[in-house]
């Protein structure tokens, strides 16, 4: 398979992924990246996102790594870039896995 190729297989699955958080979707989240190592999204700058204040929630890009993958709860450090690339918040983040039920 080509390069080529594979960044449109690679596009159609990032674009799944988004549409399996109907969230992220709703807020215009992109994924750029997504891999067991590293997760790069993005949220462009759009008038809904903004305060009453004014004050713009978009127009970041977030890298999130995992720190720990265990069979119950993963654990993952967020960093959040502005437009310039400069690091605007870091988190670090617990999520609980949750097995899919058992078919009938």
């Amino acid at each position: 398979m080509t390069a080529a190729a594979k960044l449109c297989v690679m596009s159609a699955d990032l674009d799944f992924l988004v549409a399996l958080m109907p969230f992220a979707g709703h807020l215009g989240l992109v994924l750029d990246e997504a891999s067991p190592d590293r997760v790069i999204a993005r949220l462009d700058w759009a008038p809904h996102l903004c305060t009453s204040g004014g004050i713009m929630h978009g127009g970041v890009r977030a890298v999130a790594v995992p720190v720990h993958r265990g069979r119950t709860t993963v654990t993952a450090q967020t960093s959040l870039f502005d437009s310039a690339q400069r690091l605007v918040a870091q988190t670090t983040q617990i999520q609980a896995v949750r097995q899919p039920p058992a078919s009938a």
